[in-house]
């Protein structure tokens, strides 16, 4: 997980720092934010969390999402989606 969600992210926002790529989508997840209460609304307000205690794979999409942002203040133009599930064909 670490290898794709993070240094696979830190990668592409590098190279399209270095060749001006003129905007990135960046697709995270719903699980690299902070868990919060039930009937809390969960908005762009609410902080990523790499020391999240859910698992391996929210903190490494909050990391990859914060490369992202730490990206944004070195002059990339990206957007941040943060899915609540993806659903696809099953591979067999």
């Amino acid at each position: 997980m670490r290898r794709v969600n993070v240094e696979g992210v830190r990668n592409v926002v590098n190279a399209a720092l270095k060749v001006g790529v003129r905007r990135l989508v960046h697709i995270s997840s719903i699980h690299a934010f902070k868990r919060v209460p039930s009937g809390i609304t969960l908005d762009e307000t609410v902080p990523f969390a790499p020391d999240s205690p859910a698992g391996a794979y929210d903190r490494t999409k909050a990391e990859g999402t914060l490369a992202v942002l730490q990206a944004v203040r070195q002059g990339l133009d990206a957007v941040i989606v943060c899915p609540t599930g993806v659903i696809g064909p099953t591979i067999t």
